[in-house]
């Protein structure tokens, strides 16, 4: 899943507290993954912009947030890729599943950046507030 992709081991929240991924069981979600807290050491969910983007409890408005904070690699790894944002383009234009199918078969590996980005923002950074989206729960 995208916790382990960032890094966040599984385990069980009785364990939370001891793995430096999390910190402390306030960051793990009831799966074990890690949710609100980048795993890199002497950093937090608010390293970047100053703000804890956990606290804000509109799932769009904690997503922005998380771009500049918690997201902010994710969200720079596509921005620094030419098929990610070309993926990115062809898919937001797209009024049908048939044409994501077609941005998807043609930027493949810009679609996992992107969606590396989307996950990261709206269901591990964000994921109490946006966790009933048809993005984390599909």
């Amino acid at each position: 899943m995208v916790g382990a992709a960032l890094g966040c081991s599984t385990f069980s929240e009785a364990e939370c507290s001891k793995n430096d991924d999390c910190r402390s069981d306030e960051y793990c979600r009831e799966d074990g993954e890690c949710k609100n807290k980048p795993v890199s050491a002497g950093t937090s969910a608010s390293s970047g912009g100053g703000q804890d983007c956990s606290v804000i409890a509109d799932c769009e408005q904690c997503a922005t947030c998380s771009e500049g904070n918690f997201c902010a690699a994710a969200k720079a790894a596509c921005a620094n890729d030419v098929e990610c944002g070309e993926f990115v383009s062809c898919f937001n234009e797209c009024v049908d599943e048939n044409c994501q199918q077609v941005c998807l078969q043609k930027y493949f590996a810009g679609a996992e950046l992107a969606f590396a980005w989307t996950d990261c923002k709206y269901c591990n950074a964000c994921f109490d507030q946006c966790q009933n989206t048809a993005i984390c729960s599909g």
